[in-house]
């Protein structure tokens, strides 16, 4: 594995944005790939710095890549050869605001993944997230998705509907990550617990999704100890793996042969077994294989490694770079020590694992 310096600095824009976390990803089958952002700064000086301010900042925001003038095809899934469009939502008293508006009571959203289902809507799921007063600040409380009809136009023209969610108290957050195989959608849940992230699987056949309705989510076959069921039955989830992460991937890599998942092991930069990692499985449900680390993440300079975080962590197999047989890895650093983090941080880290 190494950095892919050329792919990462697509994002280390001038601004206005000025960087956020997360960073899903999401292939619309149309030459154009969907990112989906955390908290982003914004930055109305344009001066590509945030440590002279002002700088704004919205609970997430997205951007379009697309092929560069004169690009086509596979130009347009190289992210090197690509250009990014940023969206936030529209300005209120002169300032950005986030693409994803606030709830009613405040509660903000940040992204979880989706998938843009052949023929139909663009499907996305979000966590639902309120401020407190402990911890990181934060505490995520639910999920919901919502359906983008007109997902063909650009971010500011699309309208969306929900379809699915938990606003409050939910077990488990649907929609860490998803993929389309054979017959069906798989959607892997985490548990929804400061101290346990375990990942379950659930699966929707595409039949039932054809107008992606709230229908289809109500009671989705759920792997358990005697195979895929519906809960309705009386059935329980089982955890595939555990020691997941909220933020993860899980697709299939038709060279291999094999479902690859891949996320953050540990947080902090300080602890030596904090490390991206990388599990397989010849089925959505696994059995996986141990974790194995594929990368250190390094501390830049003037970070606090005791206070530097290396987060979700996760693959982009739409993604194409050099021969298109690499996998394109993002990851995400941030300092808790600064307020406004450091102008070498919180930026997605690009990666590229060559399978051998």
């Amino acid at each position: 594995m190494a950095v892919w310096p050329e792919g990462a600095a697509r994002f280390r824009t001038k601004g206005p944005w000025l960087g956020a976390d997360s960073a899903y990803s999401v292939d619309l089958h149309d030459g154009r790939v969907l990112w989906l952002f955390g908290d982003t700064f914004i930055d109305p000086a344009r001066d590509g710095s945030r440590t002279n301010g002002p700088n704004l900042f919205v609970r997430n925001s997205v951007a379009l890549q697309i092929p560069a003038p004169g690009g086509a095809g596979a130009a347009g899934y190289d992210l090197s050869r690509s250009e990014l469009q940023f969206f936030t939502g529209p300005e209120r008293a002169g300032a950005a605001t986030s693409f994803f508006p606030e709830a009613p009571n405040g509660d903000w959203f940040w992204p979880l993944h989706g998938v843009r289902i052949e023929r139909g809507p663009l499907l996305l799921f979000r966590m639902r997230v309120k401020q407190v007063d402990t911890g990181f600040g934060f505490k995520v409380t639910g999920w919901d998705a919502i359906a983008i009809d007109n997902a063909g136009a650009s971010p500011d023209a699309w309208t969306w509907r929900s379809v699915a969610g938990r606003a409050a108290d939910a077990e488990r957050l649907f929609g860490s990550s998803v993929l389309l195989h054979g017959d069906h959608l798989y959607a892997y849940a985490v548990k929804n617990s400061d101290d346990d992230h375990g990942l379950y699987v659930a699966r929707i056949a595409l039949a039932e999704l054809r107008e992606v309705s709230s229908a289809a989510f109500a009671d989705p076959e759920w792997f358990t100890a005697r195979g895929y069921q519906r809960l309705s039955t009386g059935a329980a989830p089982e955890v595939i793996l555990p020691g997941g992460q909220i933020e993860c991937s899980v697709h299939f890599e038709s060279g291999l042969a094999r479902f690859v998942q891949i996320q953050t092991r540990g947080l902090f930069a300080s602890d030596p077994q904090t490390a991206i990692v990388m599990r397989t499985s010849t089925a959505p449900e696994g059995p996986w294989s141990e974790p194995v680390a594929v990368w250190k993440p390094q501390t830049p300079a003037g970070a606090d490694p005791t206070k530097l975080l290396t987060y979700a962590a996760k693959g982009h197999p739409e993604q194409r770079a050099g021969s298109g047989s690499d996998l394109i890895v993002t990851y995400m650093q941030n300092d808790v020590g600064h307020p406004v983090p450091l102008d070498a941080l919180y930026y997605p880290e690009l990666l590229r694992l060559r399978w051998e």
